[in-house]
């Protein structure tokens, strides 16, 4: 699609229409083994890229035509048939129980991309946010010079590419370029870039196992390092805005936005399809929580992705500290999130970024596949019947988030 927009923008005259190939899930799978085996929303004919790109694709494409399609149309012409509206999913299909799921290759940090790969298929996740680090699992360098093989293999695996998880900061104008302008070429909407430590993060030293921070340092004064981190993100809202790509900015413990106040003091004068955030609930519940509707509807406009994950505090001797829990004994209400999203009319991605991801591949496999038909329940609880009384969906929320009794967290902690 690139192309043809290029040709038109050099004068072709020549280009009447566009056919797409699209359906919910990109790629195709084959039919021979069976309905049961069928995956949903794949194609079982041509290849076809996936409803988040299709969307994506439009939009961008009618952007970058839009003004001289209108003087083509003004000169008495008749210009190509690009100007297509979006179709909206059935109602009957709920904006959160059917969103696809990614999964963070961060999560699997002992096995190779190829493996991480194959267990995000295996496991039914749709797509991946793909960690770029100097260690694991592309580097930056390997990125920009096979960043289209790189992209072949994921799809190769029936997975999409949905997010470089980057550990760049916003300083860093070099790479955020590099990365603009990898985006840009492998037709992928986001790249995370981070943000400054905030003082020495000290709630890191609270979690029972070493805890890592995506960030960096500036020594200045902390309101010297927001001004600085603003103005930064003023310069990439603008390249990222000229390139149809957005960065995604995830609230961190530890780093200057750890809340959603925080967020919107930083990006919410910036335009969201150039500068988006990464809400990370479990990341709040170590530091910098505030109350869940207020955050959601504050950044309603701005959030694009979704970590799920959980953690909890429990009691050491005369200190508390933190770690990661499963999804429905953590800290994290995920029902009632899910259904704030969909009140906020939410329609962004969902990724799993779980750390507590085994070693062994057999292991890594069952504990992966069953966070996601974990997340499936979540999700279906989120959902009242229709016609059930509020009361009843609270109901039904709190059974499923299976509440510990008391001091058992911590009488299991001492076992």
């Amino acid at each position: 699609m690139q192309n043809i927009v290029n040709q038109i923008l050099e004068g072709n005259k020549t280009i009447k229409a566009l056919m797409l190939e699209s359906n919910l899930y990109a790629g195709a799978q084959p039919s021979t083994g069976g309905v049961a085996e069928l995956r949903y929303g794949v194609s079982i004919t041509d290849q076809c890229i996936s409803w988040e790109t299709t969307e994506h694709s439009l939009s961008s494409m009618r952007e970058k035509l839009r003004y001289v399609l209108q003087e083509r149309k003004h000169a008495g012409e008749r210009p190509p048939i690009v100007d297509v509206a979006i179709p909206v999913p059935p109602a009957s299909r709920s904006l959160t129980k059917d969103r696809p799921v990614n999964v963070c290759t961060s999560t699997m940090p002992a096995f190779v991309l190829g493996d991480c790969l194959k267990l995000a298929a295996n496991a039914g996740y749709q797509g991946v946010e793909l960690r770029v680090h100097d260690n694991y699992h592309i580097t930056l360098s390997q990125l920009i010079s096979q960043c289209g093989q790189i992209k072949r293999i994921i799809e190769a695996n029936r997975l999409d590419l949905r997010v470089y998880n980057t550990y760049y900061g916003v300083t860093d104008s070099d790479a955020v370029d590099a990365l603009i302008h990898i985006c840009k070429r492998t037709g992928v909407r986001y790249f995370r870039v981070t943000l400054p430590v905030a003082g020495k993060a000290d709630v890191r030293t609270q979690a029972f196992e070493e805890a890592v921070v995506p960030s960096y340092e500036d020594r200045a004064r902390p309101g010297e390092v927001l001004r600085s981190v603003k103005a930064h993100l003023r310069s990439i809202a603008k390249r990222a805005k000229a390139a149809g790509v957005c960065a995604l900015l995830e609230i961190h413990w530890g780093t200057v936005m750890s809340s959603f106040t925080s967020a919107h003091y930083l990006a919410g004068d910036l335009d969201p399809d150039a500068v988006a955030i990464t809400f990370d609930p479990a990341n709040m519940v170590i530091e910098g929580k505030e109350d869940w509707e207020y955050g959601v509807q504050l950044l309603r406009e701005h959030i694009a992705n979704v970590h799920i994950k959980n953690v909890s505090w429990l009691r050491e001797g005369d200190s508390w500290k933190w770690r990661w829990d499963r999804l429905r004994r953590g800290m994290v209400d995920w029902p009632r999130l899910f259904r704030l999203l969909a009140d906020a009319d939410y329609r962004g991605m969902f990724a799993m970024e779980d750390f507590r991801v085994p070693w062994n591949f057999d292991e890594a496999l069952d504990h992966l596949r069953e966070l996601r038909e974990e997340t499936g329940f979540l999700l279906r609880q989120s959902e009242p019947e229709r016609g059930s009384s509020v009361m009843a969906h609270q109901a039904l929320t709190a059974a499923a988030r299976l509440p510990l009794r008391e001091g058992e967290r911590i009488h299991e902690r001492a076992a």
